[in-house]
């Protein structure tokens, strides 16, 4: 799952009934103004009752609109259920349209189940799940993933990315200039070196960690990286890191990788060109 889509499984109810009628009234102009029935007007709180909210087509049909965050088994047909009843006491069950806007992604089986009650009632039944309301927010609606704070801003993103690649880039340095000042590898298995060695398996395990770091932040903000064209620089610097498995057993092999200058000057370079990027995004 991609930024937008874990930040929408967080929404409170009152924030999904919010969204769900914003974005419902942009997709739909043949649709009147949608009463938000199930929230109470000025905040994000809810109130009980069917539906959350509602409006009524051209054509004089009602749209009834049920939005929800809870993926318990069965929910979903419970709330087309409310809605289908609320709609026959009104006599309005005849060519009425329930929507299931959804902070998650369905079960098949429980969504056809659905659209099999609503025809046997002579209703229509549609659903919008996590995966498609993000893709309609992120393609169609980004002003509402501003509103609703499904993305942080590309300050915020790009600053927390330079940081990162920032550090990284220094441990890079400082690895090379420590470990350059021997001229074999062996020598770090000598007992006098126990010393220097501790404080160089710390900043290769700092490397790591930063490393880690990078890759959980390629996955948060996949979306973003891959629209603003940084998400092959990423990929190029997590491929080409040092494998280091924390011990002093590797660093032997460690020394030949850092102090190869091929090497050294590529990963410097990824790190550099990648930060210049960043900084025309910023301007």
């Amino acid at each position: 799952m991609d930024t937008v889509e874990i930040k929408l499984k967080m929404l409170t109810a009152g924030e999904l009934q919010r969204l769900a009628c914003d974005m419902l009234a942009l997709l739909n102009e043949d649709w009147g103004t949608i009463s938000k029935s199930g929230g109470v007007e000025g905040t994000n709180k809810t109130r009980k009752g069917t539906p959350d909210a509602w409006c009524e087509r051209n054509d004089n049909s009602l749209v009834y609109i049920q939005a929800t965050g809870d993926p318990a088994k069965g929910k979903i047909l419970e709330d087309l259920n409310k809605s289908i009843n609320q709609l026959k006491k009104l006599n309005k069950n005849n060519g009425a349209l329930c929507i299931a806007f959804l902070s998650f992604d369905p079960q098949s089986e429980e969504i056809e189940k659905c659209k099999s009650v609503a025809k046997d009632n002579n209703c229509e039944f549609q659903f919008y799940s996590n995966a498609e309301v993000s893709q309609y927010l992120k393609e169609k609606y980004p002003e509402l993933l501003i509103k609703y704070s499904l993305i942080e801003s590309n300050k915020k993103v790009n600053d927390q990315l330079s940081t990162i690649i920032s550090t990284i880039k220094d441990y890079y340095s400082h690895l090379y200039k420590h470990f350059c000042d021997y001229s074999s590898s062996e020598v770090f298995l000598r007992l006098v070196e126990a010393e220097s060695n501790e404080s160089r398996i710390i900043a290769l395990n700092g490397l790591k960690r930063k490393m880690a770091e990078l890759g959980a932040f390629k996955n948060e903000h996949f979306s973003y990286l891959e629209q603003h064209n940084l998400l092959k620089n990423i990929e190029k610097i997590i491929k080409t890191q040092i494998s280091f498995n924390g011990t002093i057993i590797d660093l032997p092999e460690v020394y030949t990788n850092v102090t190869d200058e091929r090497n050294q000057t590529r990963r410097i370079n990824q790190c550099i060109n990648l930060l210049k990027k960043i900084k025309k995004i910023n301007l």
